[in-house]
């Protein structure tokens, strides 16, 4: 039996309908499908090169087998933003397919599916943001300096590598404050761009009317993808001592826009590609300006013929 090892996958569609899967889409979105599958393929070496971190002390390494293990637990989250980001991708192509076909369905359908589609590949972007700023805390705990700032600013937390205290897991608004502070005094160069790529993500006006779309759908009320009688406001009216009853007509919510959702969605997808860009660059040499021996992991050539296969 071939011995076959899928290191990275990219799911042309949700459907299990080949004719589905086979679809074109007008935006393939290649840039940001080949960032996800790069992060992805970054988990695969992670245990090797937590080993070598330690194994191979060279120019004066000086790891820890606690670091040892935060290198592999940095492999880890950059494999699981990769999947996020992939799914994101996954969705966002199914929603191309379904708004094509809307000449063929009612304008309410199409309403609800196409923004339930967005909102959905949304919510794992949002969950790729927000670990991007938790991964930059975990490579700034690598550095001596940068790591002090951490820890003071959340004196509570538990960082060890692998803990799931959900104190030390923060929303990016809070990691990339703190990273920026961390990384400013330790005068560790490729961290700081590293912040540099995680604040300017936080203060990214795409990805912030993203998270703000979240925000209302999450904890306000979300809008309804139908028109309905319901009214936002009052139905009183109380004047020159007399009450006035309003009975509505039945209307749309303009929040219920399903193209503004999903053109939020399409412009944040570009922001979170370009911050994940930034990070994987300077990751590594981020870890080897720390004082720890660090080998840029390569995808094995099966690795990376099984993701493009996924491709």
């Amino acid at each position: 039996m071939e011995d076959r090892w899928v290191s990275a996958l990219l799911a042309p569609s949700l459907s299990w309908k080949p004719s589905a899967r086979s679809a074109t889409t007008k935006y393939p979105r290649r840039r940001f499908a080949n960032e996800a599958l790069a992060w992805q393929l970054v988990s695969q070496p992670g245990a090797w090169a937590g080993f070598r971190s330690v194994a191979d002390r060279r120019a004066g390494s000086r790891a820890t087998w606690e670091d040892s293990n935060r290198v592999v637990e940095i492999h880890k989250m950059m494999g699981a933003i990769g999947e996020q980001a992939g799914l994101c991708w996954t969705i966002e192509q199914d929603a191309q397919r379904f708004d094509a076909c809307r000449g063929k369905i009612s304008e309410e359908h199409h309403t609800l599916v196409l923004r339930a589609l967005s909102e959905s590949a949304g919510h794992f972007l949002l969950g790729a943001a927000h670990s991007l700023g938790n991964l930059g805390l975990r490579l700034a705990l690598l550095d001596v300096q940068a790591a002090q700032v951490v820890r003071t600013a959340r004196k509570k937390a538990d960082f060890s590598p692998g803990t799931d205290d959900r104190r030390a897991w923060l929303p990016l608004n809070d990691s990339s404050e703190i990273l920026a502070k961390a990384a400013a005094g330790s005068g560790n160069t490729p961290l700081t761009r590293v912040a540099t790529a995680v604040s300017g993500l936080a203060k990214d006006q795409r990805y912030i009317a993203l998270n703000s779309r979240r925000g209302m759908d999450f904890h306000r009320v979300r809008p309804q993808s139908v028109p309905h009688a319901s009214p936002k406001g009052s139905i009183w009216r109380a004047g020159n001592g007399v009450v006035t009853f309003e009975l509505p007509d039945a209307v749309l919510d303009p929040e219920a826009d399903a193209a503004k959702v999903y053109r939020i969605l399409v412009n944040a997808m570009e922001g979170v590609r370009c911050a994940m860009r930034g990070v994987r660059d300077d990751l590594p040499k981020a870890v080897r300006r720390a004082g720890i021996w660090y080998h840029e992991p390569v995808a094995r050539p099966k690795a990376a013929r099984a993701a493009k296969r996924a491709e």
